[in-house]
């Protein structure tokens, strides 16, 4: 397993970003908000992931990439789950959008697990879905 989550894993074209917000599926898993789509072309990564935390919610910077920082790892931890169940007739790759909606700092503990649980329901959603 590859436990790296470099530059070609991040979610930066704001075209992509832009039609994973506008046509993405939703669903939350606190203290999660995922959106996922489908990108048109197999990209050089399986999946993109866009980690993002409400400016609104913690008003300081420190906070906010103590908790991206947080989520990154819980997720590069754990996306082997994501990535081993998706179909492999997949042409596609998944572009992936994590808010963070908890109003406070949780420990990494419940994140960890809340981060789990929802990667194993994205990928059993995307099997339903093209299978």
């Amino acid at each position: 397993m590859n436990f790296s989550f470099g530059k070609n894993e991040k979610l930066c074209s704001k075209k992509d970003i832009q039609t994973i917000f506008d046509k993405g599926e939703k669903f939350a898993s606190y203290p999660f908000f995922f959106i996922f789509n489908q990108a048109q072309n197999r990209e050089d990564a399986a999946v993109k992931v866009l980690i993002t935390v409400s400016k609104k919610k913690f008003k300081k910077a420190v906070h906010r990439n103590r908790i991206k920082r947080l989520c990154r790892e819980v997720y590069r931890l754990n996306k082997h789950l994501l990535i081993e169940n998706l179909p492999g007739n997949l042409n596609n790759s998944l572009h992936l959008a994590i808010a963070y909606i908890a109003t406070e700092e949780l420990p990494y503990s419940t994140m960890h697990i809340a981060m789990q649980k929802s990667l194993k329901h994205i990928a059993n959603e995307i099997k339903n879905h093209f299978s």
